[in-house]
């Protein structure tokens, strides 16, 4: 089976949010997080930058300056996930790991999601992102180290 075009790809986000405080997402499932998977569903990539880097990603979904690049079939649990290993020592997420052992300010941390409609489609989304990044950009992502994937590997 080929490949997805670009477009034929690109084209089934459904919406994607504003870029959203890392400190100012919901916890799951709170009533915050319940009102957006009504209205938005589950299915998603989610984006990872700083603060700052904002202006220059625009309305990008490959750039350099994007740190972290990730799929999830339960989006707003996922993404609560990195708040929480940025802002305590039991949490696992290898973006949020990253945020707080490179002593990044979480506050300065911003997340936004690519709403899909469908596992595969958050799949195939994600894996043309992280395509497309290798190929221009030469990585996955900015933040390697974040990856608890092959990207994160970097013995090899």
């Amino acid at each position: 089976m080929e490949k997805e075009s670009k477009m034929s790809i690109v084209s089934k986000i459904v919406t994607v949010s504003e870029w959203r405080s890392l400190t100012s997402l919901p916890s799951y499932p709170s009533n915050k997080a319940v009102a957006f998977d009504t209205e938005f569903g589950v299915f998603g990539v989610y984006q990872v930058a700083l603060k700052s880097n904002i202006e220059s990603i625009g309305t990008d979904i490959v750039n350099a300056n994007i740190g972290y690049t990730g799929k999830s079939y339960n989006i707003h649990s996922r993404t609560y996930d990195i708040r929480w290993a940025a802002t305590s020592t039991s949490g696992t997420h290898g973006a949020g790991r990253y945020i707080r052992q490179n002593d990044i300010n979480p506050n300065d941390v911003v997340i936004r999601i690519l709403y899909v409609s469908c596992k595969e489609e958050a799949h195939a989304l994600e894996t043309f992102i992280h395509d497309e990044s290798q190929k221009l950009l030469g990585n996955r992502f900015a933040w390697r180290e974040a990856s608890a994937g092959k990207d994160g590997n970097l013995a090899m």
